[in-house]
């Protein structure tokens, strides 16, 4: 039901009403509990289309709750005329409903959520100040990056023939707000759970991917359509070559051994065997030359205070994260140029191998990187999908590689005919053998 009118009391001094004073004894703080503590109750208790109407009385209409603490609650947040706060106070409000409806999987209350915010209410003219003030603060929010942070919740629902090609990528754009301390802890475990849940999704999806697309009895057309990457047929072949990689060349096992060689390193020997591990069996000599020289610039003045020290936890993480900015972005904003310079080059899983290397060392340090990445994402965000492919490109390989190596799916390489070559990074002929995914436990579908 739409609400009209000027509800909401002008508080103005020009304003018809009487000037209306806070109580000295009812805190900002306190307001903002009040609006919280309704939302939270009537969203576990109350249908979500009565919350959804409370949340547009409130907030968008500003025709005041049903509840009159609440709506004097929110008139004095406007009247205390501090944007910030009253930004923060919608923010949490809106992930407050996204965390409870996301839970009882009531996706499509977060979509009418969203698109609440699009109400023609806002742009309507007010002699009211307050009003205004509101419907000001309300429809810079709509324009801000917080918006499009939320709007993050209803875009997984969306065909991604009418979305957005970034939002394949949802998941390392979710780590930049749950990494984020600065967001509200509604607002980061929103992020975190649903981070989560795209991961797994995308995990299943690629097993059941390689499970079906072997077999005869499934058309082009219909193996394509259970693709969840962009790389079409690409992606088998890059399965099995991650996959040839096993016993004492595995990832995994190539990390446990840096750890142990180096855990009793003084921290600069510790930087030199760090950028060994991470150049091995790169393949291409002028890459490698290449990587190795940038590392030894990055390591050569990089915490040398602690360079005859032992490399504590603290520590480790930190270096990872600074060889994760030297492969993204070292700035936060631009592509770093050691990322354009691999990817651009057509080296795409050298640039993932490095960064996998980086996060079996210290799997800390993998919201970070997904932080970095979904930077990257942001940066080439304005530019039509057609014209920055080698991006797309890079992302979807970094996408399977984290995939394969994740610890509830398993890929096996069989060859058909002879026996595998297993310290060989390389696969002799892709049409020679078979990939099988084994999922460990119950992923969410």
């Amino acid at each position: 039901m739409m609400i009209t009118g000027d509800a909401l009391p002008d508080y103005s001094v020009n304003g018809n009403r009487k000037h209306n004073r806070i109580n000295s004894g009812h805190s900002i703080e306190q307001s903002q509990e009040s609006i919280y503590d309704y939302f939270l109750d009537i969203v576990k208790t109350c249908a979500a289309d009565f919350v959804l109407q409370e949340f547009a009385r409130l907030f968008i209409q500003s025709a005041g709750s049903e509840r009159s603490e609440v709506s004097q609650a929110l008139h004095e947040l406007t009247f205390a005329n501090d944007e910030e706060t009253f930004r923060n106070t919608l923010k949490r409000t809106c992930y407050i409903l996204v965390n409870n409806w996301d839970t009882s999987r009531n996706y499509q209350a977060i979509q009418d959520l969203i698109k609440l915010f699009f109400d023609t209410t806002l742009q309507k003219y007010t002699a009211s100040t307050v009003l205004r003030r509101v419907r000001a603060w309300v429809s810079k929010f709509v324009q801000s990056q917080d918006f499009r942070e939320l709007e993050l919740f209803a875009a997984r629902h969306v065909p991604d023939r009418y979305s957005h090609w970034k939002h394949r990528y949802n998941s390392f754009l979710l780590a930049t707000q749950y990494i984020n301390p600065q967001n509200s802890p509604e607002q980061r475990r929103a992020a975190r759970m649903l981070s989560r849940k795209l991961r797994e999704q995308f995990k299943f999806k690629l097993a059941m991917y390689v499970a079906h697309s072997q077999t005869t009895s499934l058309g082009a057309t219909s193996k394509e359509d259970l693709n969840p990457t962009a790389l079409g047929e690409e992606a088998l072949l890059l399965i099995k070559a991650l996959a040839v990689r096993r016993g004492s060349y595995s990832y995994a096992n190539l990390a446990r051994l840096f750890l142990g060689q180096t855990k009793h390193l003084a921290y600069g020997d510790f930087k030199r065997s760090l950028q060994n591990y991470l150049t091995f069996s790169v393949g291409d000599v002028n890459i490698t030359k290449t990587l190795s020289q940038r590392l030894a610039d990055r390591f050569e003045n990089l915490y040398v205070d602690m360079d005859e020290e032992p490399v504590t936890s603290s520590l480790l993480l930190k270096t990872c994260k600074r060889v994760i900015e030297l492969l993204t972005t070292e700035n936060h904003q631009d592509p770093s140029p050691l990322f354009v310079s691999l990817v651009s080059s057509s080296s795409p899983l050298v640039w993932s191998s490095i960064l996998l290397k980086t996060i079996l060392i210290c799997p800390q340090v993998r919201p970070y990187l997904e932080a970095c990445v979904a930077r990257i994402i942001q940066y080439y965000e304005p530019i039509p999908a057609d014209d920055c492919q080698w991006v797309i490109h890079a992302i979807e390989v970094l996408n399977i590689v984290l995939a394969i190596h994740a610890d509830n799916v398993e890929y096996n390489l069989i060859k058909v005919q002879d026996d595998i070559d297993e310290c060989s990074p390389e696969l002799e002929s892709a049409s020679d053998y078979r990939v099988f995914s084994q999922v460990k436990h119950q992923l969410t579908k």
